[in-house]
């Protein structure tokens, strides 16, 4: 089941825009699932630091010991469901795209979340940039944010992958 909603951010400060599934959190379906599988925070940091506060935006989502934030808060609020999770950290930005001047963050980001798994049990981290060659530009959509199918399917092969392995250890 994918929930995911293009432009959605990890806490969305509109209520409306929140109920429509812009708010990351609201998009969980409880259930038995074995897995979930999500990621967030990018739109977090382009649409709320405005290039200038993104030290502030990204203590709020992940505190730099990865133990407190509202990432950390929806993970912990997950980990109660005897889910396993996997969190799936972002790749870098090409040359044009449009988060190619959050790159720095994204990196911040990334290693406080990876942080915060390697914390907690049953929590997972991976990086798309490991299968994400941002010099490919066939791996992004037109708007050389989003992957593009083929991308898309490197990424889910990978998760595949990395779960299937972690089952088996």
């Amino acid at each position: 089941v994918n929930a995911a909603v293009s432009g959605a951010r990890v806490s969305h400060p509109d209520s409306e825009a929140a109920a429509e599934g812009f708010d990351i959190r609201r998009q969980y379906l409880p259930d038995a699932w074995a897995w979930v599988v999500l990621d967030g925070g990018a739109n977090d940091l382009g649409d709320e630091c405005n290039c200038g506060e993104c030290g502030q935006v990204l203590d709020e989502l992940i505190s730099a010991d990865g133990r407190s934030g509202e990432i950390p808060s929806f993970i912990l609020s997950l980990t109660k469901s005897n889910h396993q999770l996997m969190y799936v950290g972002y790749y870098d930005a090409p040359t044009g795209g449009g988060f190619e001047q959050c790159q720095e963050e994204f990196v911040v980001l990334n290693g406080r979340v990876q942080t915060m798994a390697e914390s907690l049990e049953d929590v997972f981290y991976i990086s798309a940039g490991d299968v994400i060659d941002a010099s490919n530009l066939e791996l992004f959509d037109d708007d050389l944010i989003h992957p593009s199918i083929f991308g898309s399917d490197l990424i889910g092969e990978y998760i595949a992958e990395t779960i299937k392995a972690i089952e088996l250890d």
